[in-house]
């Protein structure tokens, strides 16, 4: 094998077989930071993610005003970039198919499962669905009367007539 030319040496052109001669001398651009060229659904980008879920959070907030506790806000925020993960896949998999033309099921549609399970818990989790709603709701409420019992009974001890 020859060896690699010094700076300012022309390197030896060698043809492959099947090839058509020597290049034709162009180039292309290098691609700019920020560029979409790899871009399929958009799920894995959070420049796509993040501003989305923004919105999607917000307007869950709104909805939910018990969401807007401090507490709740990362999983708030989790459970948003998930929903729109999910919304993006299900795009790409509408505009492209789920199944490849040799039969196979694509990435995209194995990874959407995978999505829709997670954002299944994180509603669950949040209070999102009926049967968690109603236990967030009945923990609430005996939070409430333990809270209402403590409050009459240090009254009592402090000789009120509440």
């Amino acid at each position: 094998m020859p060896d690699a030319p010094r700076q300012g040496e022309s390197a030896e052109i060698i043809h492959l077989p099947g090839s058509k001669g020597p290049a034709r001398g162009y180039t292309w651009e290098p691609f700019k930071a920020g560029h979409f060229k790899a871009k399929k659904h958009g799920a894995y980008s959070d420049r796509i993610v993040t501003p989305l879920a923004a919105t999607v959070a917000n307007d869950l907030m709104d909805e939910l005003p018990y969401l807007q506790d401090p507490t709740y806000r990362e999983m708030v925020l989790e459970f948003a970039r998930t929903v729109v993960r999910a919304e993006l896949i299900e795009q790409w998999l509408d505009e492209n198919g789920e199944i490849r033309d040799d039969g196979t099921v694509t990435p995209a549609a194995i990874y959407l499962v995978r999505v829709k399970g997670h954002l299944a818990s994180m509603a669950s989790r949040l209070g999102l669905d009926p049967l968690s709603r109603a236990k967030l709701g009945k923990d609430t409420t005996a939070t409430k009367v333990d809270l209402a019992q403590l409050m009459s009974a240090l009254n009592k001890q402090n000789g009120g007539t509440a």
